[in-house]
């Protein structure tokens, strides 16, 4: 059985330990600096006796154009899950949607590399010059598009809009 001096001491010294003073932090070498820490008031400190892991060489954002298929396999989408579709007043390798069409059906922008999330896709992405000089993902040749009307991954809104435009399938 602990005795009542014995409790008092043990509540003391616990009060205590919770209330000491923090480690002085130190500041982090500028070859450490992670910007990841730095939460905008300029404080990039790390606790003491911490040392990040060595940063690993990660690729730029939006490095390359990324399409797959959606969950059911039905139609091609964007790393995002954003519904790409194709027009068919398209040329093979060829786009026609400019101006005020091209503002409401975005071109699918071509950036290398190209990659596939999944096989239904490999070896069939391709990119063309549109004529505006710019350039455009194509599957099997025909240009991909985003539609206006789709703001979440699933939205499938165009699909048939017009008789011309279709959810490009796989």
């Amino acid at each position: 059985m602990i005795g009542y001096v014995t409790y008092l001491r043990l509540a003391l010294a616990l009060l205590l330990a919770g209330c000491a003073a923090p480690a002085p932090a130190r500041p982090v070498p500028s070859s450490q600096h992670n910007a990841a820490l730095d939460y905008g008031s300029g404080d990039t400190t790390l606790p003491s006796g911490w040392n990040p892991p060595p940063e690993t060489p990660r690729p730029p954002p939006n490095s390359g154009t990324v399409v797959g298929t959606s969950p059911d396999g039905t139609y091609l989408v964007d790393e995002d899950g954003l519904s790409l579709y194709t027009f068919a007043n398209d040329s093979p390798g060829n786009s026609t949607c400019a101006g005020g069409c091209a503002e409401n059906w975005r071109p699918l922008a071509g950036e290398r590399p190209l990659t596939q999330l999944d096989g239904a896709v490999a070896g069939n992405l391709s990119i063309i010059e549109r004529d505006d000089g710019s350039t455009q993902v194509a599957y099997n040749d025909r240009p991909l598009y985003y539609f206006s009307g789709d703001t979440a991954s699933g939205d499938r809104n165009g699909d048939g809009l017009g008789g011309a435009w279709r959810l490009a399938a796989p």
